[in-house]
């Protein structure tokens, strides 16, 4: 039985996280480090289109590429399953990088081993670095580019808010009900 180390004090979430911890602790016995919840549900402001943001870090790096593969495609299961969206990030502790800060100081662990007094923080200049390309990642997500030629257009010039309201999820995730 899984018991969580932390409440979202919502039952139902709760429930949810104990069921995809215990898939993953069924499909990789000992290899996951811990399960960080992060988001609306972690500092109980969710609201009725929260999603639940939950950080796995698998032990070391991963095995090889067929375990990524199948915690990746466990995931894709997961949320067609779920009642409640999930956004769940996979890493490995040897992809933790110091300049993303939100496990270490913006997350609650739910089970397993607590490694956030262990995570470094970043210099500042890395950090700067680091946050300043986030808009950067928006904007090639939202007008779906991998390189953007400056200066950007609006996506729907013509649209509300002129399409910077464009919500991109990946093709296997279910619909909105």
């Amino acid at each position: 039985m899984i018991v969580l180390r932390n409440s979202t004090g919502n039952q139902h979430v709760d429930s949810i996280l104990r069921g995809l911890i215990r898939l993953y602790e069924m499909v990789f016995p000992e290899r996951i480090r811990g399960y960080y919840l992060l988001g609306s549900y972690m500092d109980a402001s969710a609201g009725a289109m929260s999603d639940i943001d939950l950080y796995i870090v698998f032990k070391q790096g991963f095995l090889n590429l067929d375990e990524e593969k199948k915690a990746d495609d466990l995931r894709e299961a997961s949320a067609l399953l779920s009642p409640i969206r999930l956004d769940i990030l996979l890493l490995s502790e040897e992809q933790l990088q110091p300049e993303d800060v939100r496990i270490k100081v913006a997350s609650r662990l739910m089970y397993g081993e607590d490694i956030r007094d262990k995570l470094p923080l970043p210099t500042q200049e890395a950090y700067h670095r680091y946050i300043t390309q986030w808009p950067l990642t928006f904007f090639r997500r939202i007008h779906q580019r991998e390189v953007l030629h400056f200066p950007l257009h609006y996506p729907q010039p013509d649209g509300p808010f002129y399409g910077y309201t464009t919500i991109t999820i990946p093709p296997w995730y279910p619909p909105f009900i």
